[in-house]
């Protein structure tokens, strides 16, 4: 049996022509089911002025998703490690290159705030920033954020697919 072209999808689904011996089954890890949101960076306050906020201060990563028109709604944080922040650190997941080199989120000088993110869910770490997405005008809509969050919550792992291709072609 051969796995067809990944796609995203709740569970293993096997499909085609059965009577013929040909299954097909189309899979992808919950580790690669991805979410677009739109990035809010939330800066506390300046110790000299609470009024201004300390742009160098590490802010909050808030995600929102997208209900349509211009409204969007709080989804949940990320978390963003201070070694993130401040280190130079050759993430793939920051895609800031300076002369060769990846900078720190903090030293990138890239600008964040509002922008629309492509995240990954991680266990261990949470909400991880894969890329900036500038072809994209709008987060995933809620409605298929909550379809991408099951397909997360409900992932079957690689073992569980070849005990089901082995159960299918027996």
């Amino acid at each position: 049996m051969s796995l067809g072209p990944t796609r995203k999808c709740r569970n293993p689904v096997p499909f085609g022509d059965r009577a013929n011996g040909r299954v097909r089954l189309k899979w992808k890890p919950p580790s690669e089911n991805s979410i677009d949101f739109k990035l809010e960076l939330r800066f506390p306050p300046s110790a000299g002025d609470p009024d201004q906020p300390d742009l160098f201060a590490k802010p909050e990563f808030l995600l929102h998703t997208w209900l349509g028109g211009q409204a969007y709604e709080f989804f949940d944080e990320m978390d963003v490690s201070d070694e993130e922040w401040e280190k130079s650190v050759p993430q793939h997941h920051q895609g800031v290159v300076a002369d060769g080199r990846y900078c720190s989120i903090k030293d990138s000088g890239e600008q964040l705030d509002d922008r629309i993110v492509e995240v990954s869910w991680d266990e261990e770490r949470g909400w991880r920033m894969l890329r900036i997405r500038d072809d994209k005008p709008n987060a995933n809509h809620k409605s298929i954020m909550e379809k991408i969050m099951i397909s997360i919550e409900d992932g079957v792992d690689i073992e569980a697919v070849r005990r089901l291709c082995q159960a299918v072609s027996a």
